[in-house]
């Protein structure tokens, strides 16, 4: 970890070690016993949380681009230790879990990612691909895309990573001849909720779906996808699955939904 502080110190100046708030989400994570130890202590949530949940780092719609890095590394630092599976422990990683998992089971050769945000989703997926497969993100937001950029690459995934700035209704129709895509394995939607169906359908139209692509899309039940979740479950193109899950670092419950495409 403070190899890790040492890092973000270069990326983003001035010296985070001397920053009051990096000392005590640091202070939180060294409570955590080495992995070597057994039985591994609890994650002390309350301290580590504590700061990214609070000004300067909320709300996100009003964040520098500074400080929306910060936030975002915190947490890929946190992945990167070696200590992913106690991300249970998180609320926020309930969907995370869900999707390592799914991706496991899928083993894809090409993976379409819609909403990049910040990073944390391709980062979780990226770590769990083979050598030499793709992953190709989506991300509209030009800021964002800058954020998971340095995210991407301070995880150590440049090469297996590709982020496309753009609108999805413009990209997902190239992916064939310009990006050399025949037909995804995986697709992990979590971009905005009202274009999950136009997506899904779009990518249908484009003859990027083969029997069995499996479709993940997140957060269908908060904020919500109704005319998603309706198509895919009564279209009789698909083989839906639902995980129940938690909304980001709250209570209210929330779902993903597995989609696998019938052919």
């Amino acid at each position: 970890m403070k190899g890790q502080i040492s890092a973000l110190t270069v990326m983003f100046q001035p010296p985070l070690a001397s920053n009051a708030l990096v000392r005590t989400f640091v202070q939180g994570v060294m409570r955590i016993a080495p992995p070597v130890h057994s039985p591994l202590a609890p994650w002390d949530l309350n301290l580590v949380l504590s700061v990214p949940q609070d000004s300067p780092f909320e709300p996100l719609h009003e964040l520098p681009l500074l400080s929306l890095s910060q936030k975002v590394a915190f947490l890929v630092a946190i992945t990167s230790v070696g200590r992913v599976s106690e991300l249970a422990a998180l609320q926020v990683a309930v969907s995370g879990l869900i999707l390592d998992k799914i991706v496991k089971e899928t083993n894809p050769n090409i993976v379409l990612e819609l909403g990049t945000y910040c990073g944390y989703s391709t980062v979780r997926i990226a770590r769990l691909l083979k050598p030499g497969i793709r992953l190709l993100t989506v991300e509209f937001n030009p800021a964002y895309a800058a954020v998971a950029k340095q995210i991407i690459e301070f995880a150590g995934f440049k090469d297996k990573v590709q982020i496309l700035e753009g609108n999805t209704h413009d990209i997902i129709p190239q992916l064939k001849k310009k990006y050399e895509v025949d037909t995804l394995d995986f697709v992990f939607v979590d971009h905005w909720k009202e274009k999950y169906l136009p997506d899904i359908q779009l990518l249908e139209k484009c003859r990027l779906l083969r029997k069995g692509s499996v479709i993940l899309a997140d957060n269908v039940i908060c904020p919500g996808a109704p005319d998603f979740l309706k198509y895919v479950r009564t279209c009789g193109h698909y083989d839906c699955t639902n995980y129940p899950s938690f909304l980001e670092y709250m209570n209210e419950k929330d779902a993903l939904e597995k989609a696998v495409f019938r052919g």
